[in-house]
């Protein structure tokens, strides 16, 4: 069984029965992920006009995706540098 569907589960603050993370609230309720981080977030509790119908999952690029890593790594080593008050430039 996978932790998303929990037999009896029940989000107490949207009645939600599915989440990729089961939470607790502040009296050791159930929470889904999404009303737990809300109110970690904001405070008060989410909500229910914000409740989704299904799971929203992050569109993740693939490893490797990134074509042109050396000067990607280039690009970020100089900005650290600037961020860092060295003024240093890469000569190639």
């Amino acid at each position: 069984m996978s932790n998303s569907r929990r037999a009896g589960v029940q989000c107490t603050n949207c009645s939600t029965t599915a989440t990729s993370l089961w939470r607790r609230n502040t009296q050791g309720e159930p929470v889904c992920n999404a009303c737990g981080l809300y109110y970690k977030l904001h405070g008060v509790n989410r909500p229910l006009a914000m409740k989704k119908d299904s799971i929203q999952t992050r569109k993740r690029k693939p490893k490797g995706s990134n074509k042109n890593t050396a000067a990607h790594a280039a690009t970020r080593m100089i900005k650290l540098e600037q961020h860092n008050g060295k003024k240093s430039f890469l000569i190639q």
